[in-house]
């Protein structure tokens, strides 16, 4: 196996398209190269977004800090809204309903 001969602890999925190949399993490769494909680009879609929230979240926390030196922040406030929906959570709530 590909791991194994490089010294690495980790299989990735081109490791496990190799094993398939390898065992005469073609038929199946392009199928798992396109899910493969698509779990890549959902999982980066995911961090980008988590590293969005993050720096808005910080972008906030700078104004929030200069706001309150002017007394202007509204301290009863929990959570951020966007556009009537809920973003600090990992869950989204449309609060328009």
């Amino acid at each position: 196996m590909e791991a194994t001969s490089n010294n690495r602890k980790t299989i990735s999925g081109a490791d496990v398209l190799q094993a398939i190949r390898n065992v005469e399993f073609n038929k199946f490769t392009d199928l798992l190269q396109e899910s493969l494909e698509y779990f890549k680009k959902m999982q980066k879609g995911k961090k980008d977004a988590t590293a969005k929230r993050k720096q808005q979240r910080e972008g906030r926390k700078s104004d929030e800090h200069s706001s309150n030196d002017t007394g202007d922040k509204d301290s009863g406030m929990d959570g951020d809204f966007e556009n009537g929906v809920e973003t600090n959570s990992d869950s989204v709530y449309d609060c328009d309903q």
